[in-house]
């Protein structure tokens, strides 16, 4: 195990990248991308010599905006710097909830171009969410991808990466689990649900050839081998899960992935914290919960899961985002804001949910 360089520990860099572009008709038009950095400064490392800095790049552009489409943003870590996780945000560009149609397809660990990682061992460069519309059109909606990023103390990490078939049948899920190697703890996660041609870059935003519409993730978090939920504050976490839903179609062709994010940094150890609300429960209900790390720890990574204790989730329920935040649930986006918190979102979409749906926020977090 890697020693912690405690009077090195000055930055962790989180990278936020928002991509978008404008559409019409299902055509994508690309529009001017902003990019500006921004400094957060978060609480240190236990005895560490000074404080950890955050940085932001973000990029913005639009989508998915047509019906059957999906938009992939993509950011990778500073030169030098280590990726331990990530998360993604599907809302409108200029605020407010997100409609129903709009969904997470995935938030994975990637090569720069978007394309997943395929095999175990790899080391991770960047980060990607992929943001998909149901049979709607969807205006001004984007996607962000939340990419984090180590530097300034010795880690490493590598991505285990485990696939499953489908959710193929309607009204079904599909449950892969991938487990860190020994000698590593887990640092993060992330998951993907898409036909098996995912495997080549995606193009860009508001592509054809979507899987069905009514795919989506309801589940990407910290577990334990058999794909069971951290659900103790505090605990420590060697694998990581990831739930896809099929909805109300059928689709031919589906594979569901669950990417560990495994390594070291120092000496440091880590624990999930976990939070959990009910819901959403009515038609068009939208839960958000935050888990934040215990004082003194800091935040690496983070999951969301939702639907009920046992059983099928109800058709029509959806995740919007899994990404870094204060404890008040806002994502990360303003000079001076700490996260050191994780937040879940949650929809019901156009269905009403049975007693019991409730939905989970996990943070990793970091501590000596």
């Amino acid at each position: 195990m890697l020693q912690l360089a405690v009077a090195a520990a000055r930055v962790l860099a989180l990278a936020m990248v928002l991509v978008a572009t404008c559409t019409a008709c299902g055509h994508a038009s690309p529009v001017r991308d902003s990019l500006r950095t921004t400094a957060f400064v978060t609480l240190p490392l236990p005895d560490s010599a000074g404080p950890l800095v955050e940085v932001a790049a973000i990029r913005t552009v639009r989508g998915p905006g047509a019906p059957a489409t999906v938009a992939k943003a993509t950011g990778g870590c500073p030169a030098g710097a280590v990726l331990v996780g990530g998360g993604v945000s599907l809302a409108p560009m200029g605020g407010g909830t997100p409609p129903p149609s709009l969904h997470t397809d995935g938030t994975f660990p990637s090569d720069s171009s978007g394309k997943p990682a395929t095999v175990s061992g790899a080391r991770p460069g960047a980060w990607t969410a992929v943001g998909a519309t149901g049979g709607q059109l969807v205006l001004g909606a984007g996607t962000t991808e939340f990419a984090l990023c180590i530097e300034g103390v010795e880690a490493t990490s590598q991505v285990a990466v485990a696939s499953v078939a489908g959710p193929a049948v309607a009204a079904t899920t599909a449950r892969a689990t991938a487990q860190c190697p020994a000698l590593t703890r887990l640092l993060g996660g992330g998951g993907l649900t898409a036909l098996t041609s995912h495997k080549a870059p995606l193009k860009g935003p508001d592509q054809p050839g979507a899987p069905s519409p009514s795919l989506k993730l309801t589940g990407s978090f910290p577990s334990g081998p058999d794909g069971s939920p951290i659900t103790i504050s505090g605990s420590a976490a060697g694998a990581w899960t990831a739930v896809a839903d099929s909805g109300g179609r059928t689709g031919a062709g589906v594979e569901t992935t669950a990417f560990a994010v495994c390594g070291s940094v120092g000496s440091a150890r880590t624990q999930v914290a976990v939070s959990t609300r009910p819901g959403p429960r009515s038609p068009g209900g939208v839960t958000t919960v935050t888990a934040s790390c215990p004082t003194g720890a800091v935040l690496l990574s983070g999951g969301v899961k939702t639907g009920p204790a046992n059983g099928e989730p109800q058709q029509g329920l959806h995740l919007t985002g899994s990404f870094p935040s204060g404890q008040a649930g806002n994502p990360v986006a303003s000079s001076g804001t700490p996260a050191n918190a994780w937040t879940a979102r949650a929809e019901a979409g156009g269905q009403g949910s049975p007693a019991g749906t409730a939905t989970t926020a996990f943070a990793v977090c970091l501590t000596r």
